[in-house]
């Protein structure tokens, strides 16, 4: 019986033995960022919803990122990065309308769209209800809310004129949305937005008339989710509000701040002791009152004797003598250190790499690294800006203004567009836009134009392509070179410029061939395109098709 009893008591204890070993193994198999021990004791985190995260905090965000770049310059040049490469001088917008069938240019009906549009959109009084900015400074506007708030609100606007289409734009910050209302008609509000069971937006409770920062507002005005562009990222999922741009390292822009603020009081402070008089002899340094004014110093109380520090104001080119027994020491100013530089720049990058920038970019200083680094820094920068503006300002915003702007065109009878309404086909060939943003700078022109040069040879771009790449337009570029054609022959000096400009080179293929590079030559360039004539009398006299 003992030695039945001694067995189980064994085979229990390695029981116990082989289950404590698995607990051991299993806990190794956890996620470290999840272990709850003595050294992270102090990481408390909770569980919560995007927008539980961000509507409690989103007043305070917004303040202290708008305080931010008002008063740093770093997180300021950040914000201007981002207006520089998203939006430039404005993304604009060339009608590129085509026959569904056919795939014909629709000129007549392409020149009538831009020419109505340039006019809306450069004059403040057409397409601002603020009517102090053209669209191009509406676009900047946009980046600067979307990089210091967040977001914003775009308003569709109509107000009957003659003398433009009706659309008119309005911007509504985030401090404008109604965020006391938390139901509207058993729907649920959330941060002025109304929407359904599925998160999606239904309307919009928005304070469009009063600014509530400015004046007391009783009462939201109630807007449909179809005339409002609310311009944000989102970051996940049922996501309705976005957060500033550089809410991950207002931290660390501010505490930069503070040192830096910090290390030049104390450097003040040092500066203000120019030197430090020096007693070698043991005893009290006893200077009369009138000799400490005859050789420029003074003690604090206007006094002279062994109790007061003695005070010596030099000026340029002048010094006291000592008494006997004294000397000047200068002390070497010990702030900033060699530490001082170093330390910054470990913060500035970490602050550029929240922003989402390069730190040559963010701190406007290009003279560090090679060739090869900076053209890497643009590539990076545009990896990152490139899609901003394509999905959020293309995608998002204007295309639908643009779509609006037709629309009202068409209904207002200033364009002409059969079969709009009624046919879809029709409809996708009238909105058919060449976006251009701003032009990307060439770093190596000669390069860039061997490689445009090879993509048109091999058919893989067009020259309204690179005209766009480069926020030109096309149609320009073809009548100046036009225009300029007839001016050398007025001036009689066609034989004076260079053929590549007006004449065909020897070298390049015959001009009787249809176009350059038929019959399996390829033995071309650009500057064939652009001598080739391209326009007549008929070209923008054409009508809908």
């Amino acid at each position: 019986m003992g030695k039945l009893l001694e067995k189980s008591a064994v085979a229990i204890g390695q029981f116990i033995v082989r289950v404590q070993e698995a607990s051991k193994s299993i806990g190794l198999a956890h996620y470290d960022a999840a272990k709850k021990d003595r050294t992270n004791r102090d990481w408390r985190t909770v569980l919560t919803s995007a927008d539980s995260a961000i509507l409690n905090d989103l007043d305070t965000l917004l303040a202290r990122s708008r305080a931010t770049i008002r008063n740093d310059g770093y997180a300021a040049s950040a914000q201007a990065g981002y207006q520089r490469y998203v939006v430039g001088s404005g993304i604009t917008a060339r009608a590129s309308a085509r026959h569904p069938e056919s795939g014909e240019m629709l000129d007549g009906f392409n020149q009538k769209v831009d020419l109505l549009w340039d006019d809306w959109s450069n004059t403040p009084e057409f397409c601002d209800v603020e009517r102090t900015k053209t669209l191009a400074e509406k676009q900047r506007l946009w980046m600067n809310e979307l990089f210091a708030a967040g977001g914003l609100f775009i308003i569709e606007n109509y107000r009957q004129r003659d003398k433009s289409v009706g659309l008119i734009l309005q911007e509504v910050e985030y401090e404008q949305a109604d965020t006391t209302k938390i139901e509207h008609e058993g729907r649920q509000v959330r941060g002025g937005i109304e929407i359904d069971e599925y998160g999606a937006p239904i309307a919009y409770h928005l304070n469009t008339i009063k600014h509530p920062l400015n004046d007391w507002s009783t009462q939201s005005s109630r807007i449909e989710a179809s005339r409002v562009i609310h311009l944000f990222r989102q970051d996940r999922i049922r996501q309705k509000r976005g957060v500033p741009w550089m809410s991950a390292i207002l931290p660390s822009i501010r505490n930069l701040a503070m040192y830096e603020t910090y290390t030049q009081l104390k450097a003040r402070n040092e500066a203000a002791y120019t030197g430090f008089v020096e007693q070698e002899q043991p005893g009290n340094a006893f200077t009369p009152l009138q000799i400490a004014k005859t050789v420029g110093a003074a003690t604090p109380s206007g006094e002279s004797d062994s109790t007061n520090e003695l005070q010596v104001r030099i000026e340029p080119g002048l010094f006291p003598f000592l008494k006997p027994g004294q000397r000047v020491t200068f002390p070497p100013p010990q702030t900033p250190n060699t530490q001082y530089p170093p330390f910054v720049l470990e913060q500035l990058k970490r602050i550029a790499a929240g922003t989402g920038l390069d730190l040559a970019t963010m701190v406007r200083w290009y003279a560090d690294g090679n060739f090869s680094s900076q053209r890497q820094a643009k590539l990076e920068i545009y990896a990152e800006t490139d899609p901003i503006q394509q999905i959020y300002f293309i995608n998002k915003t204007m295309r639908r203004i643009r779509r609006r702007f037709i629309e009202q065109c068409i209904l207002e009878g200033r364009l002409e567009a059969s079969g709009y309404f009624e046919n879809e086909r029709w409809r996708n060939a009238y909105l058919r836009t060449n976006w251009k943003g701003p032009p990307k700078p060439s770093i190596d022109r000669a390069k860039d134009a061997a490689g445009t040069k090879l993509l048109m040879s091999m058919g893989l771009l067009s020259p309204q392509d690179w005209a766009n790449e480069q926020g030109l337009e096309i149609r320009d570029i073809y009548a100046e070179i036009a225009e300029a054609r007839q001016m050398r022959k007025d001036f009689g000096i066609d034989d004076l410029i260079d053929p590549t400009f007006g004449k065909v080179d020897p070298r390049e293929p015959r001009p009787d061939k249809k176009h350059p590079g038929d019959n399996g030559d390829d033995n071309w360039d650009l500057s064939r395109l652009i001598t080739e004539p391209v326009l007549s009398d008929s070209i923008f006299s054409q009508g809908v098709r």
